[in-house]
């Protein structure tokens, strides 16, 4: 009997040994906050689960996607970042501006140690998200794209399409505090005019009515063009490619979602660039378990794309040669930002 117990308590002894030295696999978790009817966060979110499909895989990590409805509405955002920091998952990876500076606020007012990445805040320091580029100094760390020269869209437009000589640039000016919007638009007018093309920059206070506003001026205009990261890009955008369909004026938009829908052109941030580069830097830390205020924000010197709807030319009767496009582009010093950034959509 005693001969048992001693055997029994041995090979438990050795199993527990074994047990002990054997690899113990802690899964991962990575959740990503993102804005459902925004167009550059659905890409984003898309183009991130695409770089990350094969590793996760193999590493055991599982992604889990929290969207607010209305990246407008304040407390719905607050709430689903909320959310995300209660799951306490290996990484956050959050996109856009507001998203970002929400999540990061209340990660340092709960004294989060949850690793946080961000895509497209291009404004890190100024939002508080970290103290420096290459120290980011806390949890979070992320990728953004530099800014191309402001007046560039205006040397596109001219590139494309000189035939155009009337250029419409409404944007949302009481929510563009950092003024950002006014210089940009400021910046492109200055260029066109210089190139003899009438501009009107066209600041809109109340976007209940900006379609009315706009529509009551569209027909001054040979080209409606709607600034990157500004309101009427993106939640108005369905309405404005309506307004110009039905007006028969072309749009040169900051959203490339508004291509399929009618736009001429589009010049906006391509996600595809940012997603991958931020899978990495979320790879250095749930794999490698490396620091996130020793991981340097990305810059990304450029990750725009110039799309060209040949549909929509052939339909407003604009002519479009698009060899001589892409070849002017990539001969053109002054727009070395879009070489080998020109993509065409044909009929």
């Amino acid at each position: 009997m005693k001969k048992t117990s001693i055997a029994i308590i041995s090979v438990t002894l050795l199993l527990l040994a074994f047990y002990l030295k054997k690899p113990v696999t802690i899964e991962k978790t990575i959740v990503i906050v993102y804005a459902a009817e925004l167009a550059y966060h659905a890409l984003a979110q898309d183009n991130f689960l695409r770089a990350a499909n094969k590793t996760i895989q193999q590493k055991k990590t599982t992604i889990r996607s929290l969207s607010t409805p209305d990246v407008k509405d304040k407390m719905s955002c607050a709430a689903t970042c909320e959310t995300a920091l209660d799951l306490q998952p290996s990484c956050i990876v959050v996109i856009g501006k507001v998203l970002s500076q929400i999540i990061g606020n209340l990660a340092k007012k709960r004294r989060s140690l949850t690793p946080i990445v961000f895509i497209g805040a291009d404004t890190p320091i100024a939002l508080g998200l970290v103290e420096t580029l290459d120290e980011p100094g806390g949890m979070i760390t992320g990728v953004f794209t530099l800014e191309s020269d402001l007046d560039l869209c205006g040397k596109l437009l001219v590139t494309a399409a000189p035939t155009i000589k009337s250029v419409l640039i409404p944007y949302h000016s009481s929510n563009d505090i950092s003024k950002s919007a006014e210089r940009l638009a400021t910046a492109i007018s200055t260029y066109l005019e210089s190139k003899n093309v009438k501009v009107r920059v066209f600041p809109i206070d109340t976007m209940a009515h900006a379609m009315n506003r706009i529509e009551s001026v569209i027909h001054e205009h040979d080209l409606i063009m709607t600034l990157e990261s500004d309101s009427l890009s993106e939640p108005y955008r369905s309405a404005l490619i309506r307004l110009t369909n039905r007006h028969k004026i072309a749009l040169f938009s900051g959203s490339q979602a508004a291509i399929q829908e009618g736009a001429l052109f589009s010049y906006e941030v391509n996600p595809h660039f940012a997603a991958e580069a931020a899978f990495e830097l979320v790879k250095k830390i749930i794999y490698s378990n490396q620091n996130p205020s020793r991981l340097s924000v990305v810059r990304l010197n450029s990750s725009r794309e110039f799309i060209i709807n040949t549909k929509r030319a052939q339909e407003l009767g604009i002519p479009i040669n698009v060899e001589q496009i892409v070849t002017d582009i990539n001969t053109n010093p002054e727009l070395a930002a879009v070489r080998n950034r020109v993509r065409v959509i044909m009929p």
